[in-house]
Order: structure tokens, then C-alpha cells, then sequence
């Protein structure tokens, strides 16, 4: 008989390395923003484009980008692929 340990679920096992929401919050941008600070990405700084979830009921979600005239100017179900997207269109590639 080979002695071994009980399974451990992947998720226990990595509890501790996972990140929480609120270590991840900083507040939001001044001036009554609504882009929370830890957003504001390099798209933001440079573009002033800032990235909004959509979730549905059956907890679906979208990701669009949107610029400072409030155009939808991308969107993906993952927030990447929204980012890359958005910053191809503004870049022109």
C-alpha cells in the first residue's frame, strides 16, 4: 500500500496567494471620477479612455472601452482583449 496525503483543493491550496478585492482598491480619481485610481492604466493616462464591466443576471459580462466623449469605442468579454482593442483603434493599428 502506498501511503500518501488527502487531496487539497487547488483553491485552498492558493487562498493565500489570491488577491482580494479590496487590497486591489484605491478610491477613485478626484474630482467626483468614476474611474477608481488602480484603473487607471496607461489608456487612461495617455488616451482617457477607461474600461466598464457589464454584468448580466446568469453573471455574463462585457467589457467596453470608453472615451472621453462617452463612445463605446471596444468591446470583449475579457478585460485584455477590451484594453488591446481599444489601444489598437487609437493607435491606428
Amino acid at each position: 500500500m502506498i501511503d500518501t496525503i488527502p487531496s487539497v483543493r487547488w483553491d485552498v491550496l492558493q487562498a493565500p496567494a489570491l488577491a482580494k478585492p479590496a487590497d486591489r482598491y484605491q478610491g477613485h480619481l478626484p474630482h467626483a471620477n468614476p474611474v477608481q485610481a488602480h484603473s487607471a492604466d496607461p489608456l487612461y493616462r495617455q488616451h482617457g479612455v477607461h474600461l466598464r464591466c457589464i454584468e448580466s443576471g446568469t453573471g455574463r459580462r462585457i467589457w467596453q472601452a470608453i472615451d472621453k466623449s462617452g463612445s463605446i469605442i471596444a468591446a470583449h468579454p475579457k478585460h485584455n482583449g477590451c484594453a488591446l482593442i481599444a489601444h489598437a483603434a487609437l493607435v491606428g493599428a
